[in-house]
């Protein structure tokens, strides 16, 4: 079994958006549920 991935394909093209950010724009809930996910101190609650 190969460990690494040689040679890449130039015609193969991407199905999705390499970021959710291309396909979302600001308006959007999710955008505000992930700005409220950010602000919170997740490290207080070890």
């Amino acid at each position: 079994m190969r460990r690494f991935v040689e040679g890449v394909d130039r015609g193969h093209t991407n199905l999705f958006a390499e970021s959710l950010d291309d396909w979302l724009d600001e308006s959007k809930s999710v955008c505000v549920i992930g700005t409220f996910v950010n602000s919170l101190n997740l490290g207080a609650l070890d």
